[in-house]
């Protein structure tokens, strides 16, 4: 294969020429473009290249060959074939002083340093086939400083005392579990299809290699009648050596495919599954590129392996670190001095020409890369749309006059039955009353119940305790910046410990670097919503504490490193060759050296109350200590500071029929939240858990009167934390209860926001933009602009003219290879964006028109003690009448009356008097950069 061949191939795998038929993510924008990216690559860049090597010193060193060739065919023909030697020259003297001597002398010394022209092209082509393959590894680019062409990689260095560096700590880690564990899909004969990941069940030992595969366990493979489904389990890990000896070393993945695709209609035969199953399998789903049938099976497997081994990473700022590295390479290992000091002034200006080239030729291939990259930062930094947003109120604050309709609720009763043991004998109204804490979930209801429950309050976010939010939480985190910035007091957090064992997905080969740089970019998102005053408590394990530290001593004021004792004596680690290890580490962190701290204290024990012995004539219990009396009733109370060992809280390994367990792998104890929140915060404070796993830190936070906020991108938000929640405000009582006297009662919001996949695979094409063939007609249209001009009008993007029908914008998606459209709550996402603190909610109708009005009233983080009204309706359609009489039902209904800021949606050219665009503030909001980030030497950016 030439040099121009072997380059353009590298850019078809940069361009993810090879998943053509994948219809997802970044893949199906690719495909959008495909026949242009391919023109670009087959006609384009080599065009560029001959154009250029035709020209300026190139062109007249490519001359001179020529010159030089002509010359010698004069000489051999005049003066036949022996007249220049093996070394190019004129050995008789006689031939020199011929004509075509002469000639050929001339042209020789012309052309003494000049390179032929395939040699050039063949260098150009060689050195950026190079460059760029030694930054792109399975789909990302990783940060790969280059040092010199003799040594391999330079970490950037600005002369810390001490600097932590990993490889990807310049990009944001994207992958989560949410497209990891399920996938799911539907045969057209109605079948499901299930793949679940499940724990590998091979031996560490056992195992080769870094790089980790799916394998689907084809022989555990199982048939549900009822619900005609097939599940599907799959391990994840390196391949044992059997399996590399039947695999090999490259290709694995597919070949690993192709061996299930074989052996799982055997399964399903096997276990009499019936012809449905087996045809959902088999099925031709399509025709691929070499026209031969494609199953579904095997079209499914390919799009789960690779949709979980793509976008680990997005690169914050792809086009300046390869220019600056292309630079790099160009002047230290393609500029050669002792090259240019022999060729002379005469041949210079061509290696200069060829350096141009290279950085010509490599720059446009950076726009485009940089296009594509800076297009999936667009859509991971963008503030994600809510979808969905409902309440869990406790029937002591729901109004007697909503009995009827809960009563009447089937599905709100089946909850009731399920968590807290209501009978159908109970569905009376005397019930209700009787029961204070039984908790309404509005997702039970239709939207009219919602609308009129939260009209009945005075006080919507004052009355809230905390809010769940279902979503990945560097995307919450973004979210919720305006609302809560400044006003966290403590945030504990429960990390994937990274073991290695399934618990965080990361990139092959780096694990660590993956973990830091997962780790780097919530912490960095956090610091905007974080008080002066607050603190932050991050518990890990052995195998990442030291690197959290470098990490975390960058970012915040390191305190103290709290070990929890959880030894226990018995298992496997017992019998390791080894000391028995039975701690885990509490990073205790904060904002500033000026941070809230209540010392906490250790009750005095039983044993010691004992030594109060003696009874004064008042009754008072003392003990005579050093010829001192000491009486019990002064000192019961001045226990122990408690210090950073803490051996006194006990862990489920200790304790397993303890009565909070819920059975949640990583769960931890109420007594051990209740110390950090206790020491941290006070009544009313704002606690932060954004890896919420079981919902312990929301259930303690409840219990201990604070405000919480609780974040959780999983199946377990459904399944575990949102019913133990409930559980929490109905009163179940459980450890902290006992102490904190909370016996149930308040309520919590909780809200699902939009993912970055659903982002990435909700992105709309313009085709009348892309049918204007405007490649061929603006200059770098196809390398630079092209993503942004024909996705512009993508709901996931905010298209502003669809908000004149706020109450109808659906956010288009897609889940598991089937389109689908969802809603989008704009008001509620809006009210995130500004940070409006919202009292009341109402809502209005305009019965002659039939128009619905939303109206929020509260304030702003950034103008308290300042009425912010914003107003929602329908104006599609309209014209200057319809925004005439809207004024006036505004004006009439008292809509925007006292507000000091009026902000509506649909346009109306100030028919409302004061008021200001939506639209415009939700733009700026959306999209806004990355703001409060702190660089890792700790000064700010």
């Amino acid at each position: 294969m030439n040099a121009a061949a072997k380059f353009q191939d590298l850019l078809r795998e940069l361009f993810q020429f090879d998943c053509a038929d994948l219809d997802f993510g970044i893949y199906r924008v690719m495909n959008h473009k495909r026949d242009a990216i391919e023109r670009f690559i087959a006609e384009k860049l080599p065009d560029t290249v001959s154009a250029e090597l035709a020209r300026g010193a190139m062109g007249d060193q490519d001359a001179a060959q020529n010159a030089l060739e002509s010359a010698r065919s004069d000489v051999i023909e005049t003066l036949g074939d022996d007249a220049i030697d093996a070394d190019g020259e004129l050995p008789n003297v006689i031939y020199r002083s011929t004509p075509v001597g002469k000639t050929y002398l001339d042209a020789k010394a012309a052309a003494e340093h000049a390179r032929p022209r395939d040699a050039v092209e063949t260098d150009v082509y060689n050195r950026l086939y190079n460059f760029f393959r030694r930054y792109y590894q399975d789909g990302d680019f990783i940060s790969k400083r280059r040092y010199s062409h003799a040594s391999r990689y330079a970490i950037p260095y600005n002369g810390e005392e001490v600097y932590l560096h990993w490889a990807n700590n310049d990009q944001y880690y994207v992958k989560t579990d949410e497209h990891f564990r399920n996938y799911d899909w539907n045969a057209p004969n109605g079948v499901a299809v299930r793949f679940r990941v499940r724990a590998a069940n091979v031996e560490n030992g056992n195992v080769k290699g870094g790089r980790r595969f799916f394998l689907p366990r084809a022989e555990r493979a199982e048939w549900d009648a009822a619900a005609r489904a097939a599940t599907i389990p799959f391990e994840y890990r390196p391949l044992s050596a059997a399996e590399t000896q039947v695999y090999g070393t490259s290709n694995q993945q597919d070949k690993i495919n192709a061996s299930a695709v074989r052996d799982l209609p055997k399964r399903l035969a096997d276990i009499d599954a019936p012809d449905e199953a087996l045809a959902a399998l088999q099925e031709t789903h399509r025709v691929n590129g070499n026209g031969e049938p494609v199953s579904r099976l095997e079209h499914h497997l390919k799009r789960y392996a690779r949709k979980n081994e793509s976008d680990f990473f997005i690169h914050k700022d792809l086009s300046g670190f390869l220019n600056r590295e292309l630079d790099f390479y160009i002047k230290n290992e393609v500029l050669n001095l002792d090259n240019l000091t022999n060729a002379g002034e005469r041949a210079s200006d061509g290696w200069f020409q060829t350096m141009r080239l290279i950085k010509a030729i490599g720059g446009k291939v950076i726009d485009f890369l940089a296009q594509i990259e800076g297009f999936q930062k667009t859509l991971w930094e963008k503030r994600k749309f809510v979808t969905d947003v409902q309440y869990c109120v406790t029937m002591g604050v729901v109004d007697a006059g909503f009995h009827h309709e809960i009563l009447a609720n089937d599905a709100q009763w089946a909850e009731w039955r399920d968590l807290f043991g209501a009978s159908d004998a109970d569905r009376k109204p005397a019930f209700l009353k009787a029961n204070p804490t039984l908790v309404v979930d509005t997702a039970h209801f239709g939207s009219g119940f919602a609308d009129s429950l939260l009209a009945s309050f005075d006080d919507i976010d004052g009355m809230t305790d905390g809010v769940l939010v279902h979503g990945e939480n560097w995307q919450a985190l973004r979210l919720m910046e305006e609302t809560y910035r400044g006003r966290v007091k403590c945030v504990y957090i429960d990390p994937p410990y990274n073991t290695g064992a399934g618990d965080f997905l990361y990139k092959d080969t780096y694990q660590h670097s993956s973990w830091l740089a997962m780790m780097h970019n919530r912490a960095e998102a956090l610091i905007p919503l974080m008080s002066d005053k607050g603190s932050i408590y991050c518990q890990i394990d052995h195998i990442e504490t030291h690197r959290l530290r470098e990490l975390f001593d960058a970012l915040f004021e390191f305190q103290r490193e709290v070990i929890w004792d959880i030894q226990v004596l018995s298992g496997f680690k017992t019998i390791a060759p080894n000391w028995i290890r039975g701690h885990e580490s509490i990073l205790f962190y904060t904002m500033s050296d000026n941070y809230a701290f209540n010392k906490l204290r250790q009750p005095h024990t039983e044993k010691y109350e004992r030594m109060f012995n003696r009874v004064d004539e008042h009754g008072r219990r003392f003990m005579v200590a050093h010829g001192t009396k000491r009486f019990w009733d002064e000192i019961k109370d001045r226990g122990k500071p408690i210090g950073d060992v803490w051996s006194d809280i006990k862990s489920f390994q200790q304790q397993p029929t303890a009565a909070e367990r819920i059975g949640f792998s990583t769960q931890k104890p109420e007594k051990l939240l209740e110390r950090i929140i206790l020491s941290s915060t006070n009544e009313g404070d704002f606690v932060l858990d954004y890896f919420g796993g079981s919902g312990t830190t929301a259930a303690c936070a409840q219990k201990l009167g604070r405000k919480w906020i609780l974040c959780e991108v999983d199946e377990h938000f459904d399944a575990t934390i949102l019913p133990r929640m409930k559980r929490t405000l109905y009163g179940q009582v459980t450890s902290v209860s006992r102490t904190s006297g909370y016996s149930g009662g308040g309520m919590f919001k909780y809200i699902r926001i939009e993912s970055y996949e659903d982002a990435l695979d909700g992105i709309e094409f313009d085709q009348a933009a892309g049918a204007m063939n405007l490649e061929d007609r603006i200059e770098g249209y196809l390398l630079k602009y092209m993503l942004k001009w024909e996705t512009k009008g993508s709901r996931t993007l905010l298209n502003l003219s669809e908000l004149t029908r706020p109450f109808a914008y659906r956010l288009r998606s897609r889940a598991n290879g089937e389109t689908r459209d969802a809603p989008a709550d704009l008001a509620e996402t809006f009210n995130w964006l500004i940070g409006l603190s919202a009292r009341t909610r109402r809502v209005y109708e305009d019965g002659g028109r039939r128009r619905r009005y939303v109206v929020y009233r509260g304030e702003t983080r950034d103008a308290r003690g300042r009425e912010t009204v914003v107003l929602w309706r329908d104006t599609a359609d309209w014209d200057e009448t319809d925004f005439a009489r809207d004024a006036d039902f505004v004006s009439q209904n008292g809509l925007a009356d006292g507000a000091d800021t009026v902000y509506v949606n649909g346009g109306g050219g100030g028919a409302i008097p004061g008021s200001k665009s939506v639209e415009t503030l939700f733009s700026e909001r959306m999209f806004a950069g990355v703001v409060g980030e702190r660089r890792l030497d700790g000064s700010a950016r």
